[in-house]
């Protein structure tokens, strides 16, 4: 018995080692990709010196959607981030799958999608708008304020909102203000607003998300929303902005980091991670976008910050991070 007992011991240590590796994996995957995104808005500030913004969220989705078409091909074979089987039903196929298989796309994946697709074509544009006229810090923090507006729009939707939320909207309202104080004075511009509206923008995107994700394989609603943001910008940028061929030249390498990298790759990333890992420590991770932003707008952009403008992105990630915890 002693012996059973030391070897089933040793089999629960190396199953707890085990999925500690796991869990270690998983967030390593996490925070691989919240550094991606951190740093896209880099790539997206440098991407706004040669292409106006309906432009460059044109050719940005585009990549992605084009990246994603082999990773849901990828995913679909193995089984990852599938959808549930009573929507394979035949009066809801839209794509049908190869000799019986499960549907490629289905009605509701498609109309879901569009209706996402609609929103991320805001959401990106607005955000693309105001980095041009704001650092990326800013971007960061300001777009982030989404963990805070998701709990307080719940409000529309018959929740409550807890009251360590409105404590951190209180928060969040001081790290903006000391953001904003240039020369003792108050200076939030339009670019600033603008990236505020971003995170309203994604805020709603993440509600619809969390609304319909339970029907739909998460793969193929990113492609379908990257498709429809892609061709709803390119329309805004023929008819505003006249993009040229050698000004998507110049942006080239922005492009690829925010559609491969930012849109493909991090999107991806985040998939294989979440699964089967805490998601509040998964969301405290990516809580890290918005300090990342901020570390890489100094170190690649040389966009220095004031000793008040620091204290206003701890206040503000102090207030994200409290919302992340105690949102629910």
């Amino acid at each position: 018995m002693q012996e059973a007992g030391i070897q089933m011991a040793g089999i629960q240590t190396a199953g707890v080692q085990t999925a500690r590796k796991s869990e270690f994996g998983n967030a390593s995957l996490i925070f691989t990709a919240t550094l991606i995104w951190g740093t896209a808005f880099v790539a997206q500030s440098l991407g706004a010196n040669h292409l106006a913004a309906f432009s460059f969220t044109a050719v940005r989705n585009l990549i992605g959607f084009l990246f994603l078409i082999p990773v849901t091909l990828l995913f679909r074979a193995r089984g990852i981030s599938a959808r549930p089987e009573r929507e394979n039903r035949p009066d809801n196929v839209f794509i049908p799958g190869r000799r019986g298989k499960r549907a490629l796309v289905t009605k509701r994946e498609l109309i879901s999608g569009s209706i996402l697709g609609v929103i991320v074509f805001v959401a990106s544009n607005v955000q693309q708008l105001g980095i041009a006229g704001t650092t990326t810090a800013k971007a960061g923090f300001f777009t982030a304020m989404y963990v805070i507006f998701v709990p307080v729009l719940g409000i529309f939707l018959g929740k409550r909102v807890r009251k360590m939320i409105w404590g951190c909207v209180l928060l969040s309202v001081l790290g903006l203000y000391l953001l904003s104080i240039k020369g003792g004075h108050l200076s939030l511009n339009v670019s600033d607003g603008l990236e505020l509206v971003s995170g309203l923008c994604f805020a709603v995107h993440i509600m619809y998300v969390g609304h319909r994700s339970s029907y739909c394989d998460g793969a193929v609603f990113a492609m379908i929303q990257f498709a429809v943001s892609s061709a709803l910008s390119f329309v805004f940028a023929l008819v505003l902005e006249h993009p040229r061929i050698e000004d998507i030249g110049l942006a080239i390498f922005p492009l690829l980091y925010a559609g491969v990298l930012s849109s493909g790759v991090a999107f991806t990333l985040q998939i294989i991670g979440q699964r089967g890992m805490n998601p509040t420590l998964a969301s405290i991770l990516m809580c890290f976008e918005s300090v990342i932003s901020a570390v890489a707008g100094w170190f690649f952009l040389h966009q220095a910050l004031s000793a008040i403008e620091i204290f206003g992105c701890a206040v503000l990630f102090t207030a994200i991070l409290l919302a992340t915890l105690f949102g629910e």
